[in-house]
């Protein structure tokens, strides 16, 4: 998945007819997928900010890449939940809350949400400039 950030200049039904370095930028991430070898880029007008975030990207994808039925499950999970308690999980997920908590410490849930919230910070910075 290439993920592009930027301005929209123009939006349309399709999207091949849309335009704005949001379009461009994306093609341009998800092109670059192949040759660096990843599941997953970001590309924004700021090469320094693209070039941290994507060597932390390809750092995350190590623990995402093996992530099991279960453990991917488990942070679907919790993401579309944000604000529940894994006991509140294990309900709605039908397991036990350990279980769950198994899971999501397999998955390295905890440090790539600190990650998600590191680079959401930055990247808020750099869109504020």
């Amino acid at each position: 998945m290439g993920i592009g950030i930027g301005e929209v200049k123009t939006k349309r039904k399709k999207l091949s007819e849309s335009s704005g370095d949001v379009f461009v930028n994306s093609g341009a991430a998800f092109d670059s997928l192949k040759q660096a070898k990843v599941n997953l880029a970001i590309k924004t007008e700021n090469p320094d900010f693209d070039e941290e975030i994507n060597v932390l990207i390809k750092l995350s994808l190590i623990a995402m890449d093996s992530w099991g039925v279960v453990a991917a499950e488990m942070v679907k999970l919790a993401l579309e939940n944000e604000n529940v308690v894994q006991s509140e999980l294990a309900i709605i997920s039908k397991r036990t809350q350990s279980s769950v908590s198994e899971a999501l410490k397999r998955a390295r849930y905890s440090e790539i949400m600190e990650m998600d919230k590191l680079y959401r910070k930055k990247l808020n910075q750099i869109l504020s400039q």
